[in-house]
């Protein structure tokens, strides 16, 4: 799985479909999903998508949250986006990291309940089951391809 392996002869036709491919599926509805809460984002509220993934982090946190010292691009994705909070006055930096100011817990609250709609809506033609159901295959679709790719381990 590692991409070393050698192509097959042309004359074996591969029987896929991209409508039915896994991987195709996935994109399209991430891409269409988060371009939609996206753009909801960026109108209402002047926040890009890795921006508001910090500030909810920074909800989430019972504590300050220490910002990545890491040199990977996610690293430094989340470290610019939490100075650009810091510069709109939703979040501070202290000793021991970052933390909401209180008009960035009034913007997560604002944003949260906006993205529940969303999620709602989206999920609207299907049972509590089956959203719950999904929830838990795309969880173990990413821990899986997580595994494949040597992230996991």
């Amino acid at each position: 799985m590692n991409g070393d392996a050698a192509f097959p002869p042309a004359e074996e036709a591969a029987d896929l479909k991209l409508d039915d491919h896994l991987p195709f599926l996935l994109v399209r509805a991430a891409e269409a999903v988060g371009r939609l809460v996206a753009r909801s984002h960026e109108e209402r509220f002047g926040l890009d998508a890795a921006e508001w993934r910090v500030l909810a982090r920074l909800a989430e946190a019972d504590e300050p949250v220490p910002l990545a010292q890491g040199r990977g691009a996610e690293d430094a994705g989340a470290r610019r986006a939490a100075r650009a909070l810091m510069r709109q006055g939703l979040a501070e930096a202290g000793p021991r990291g970052a933390t909401l100011t209180e008009e960035g817990r009034r913007a997560h609250l604002a944003i949260a309940h906006l993205v529940q709609a969303y999620e709602a809506a989206l999920m609207s033609g299907l049972t509590p089951g089956e959203a719950s159901s999904l929830k838990q295959l795309l969880r173990r679709l990413a821990a899986a391809a997580e595994r494949l790719g040597g992230e996991g381990a």
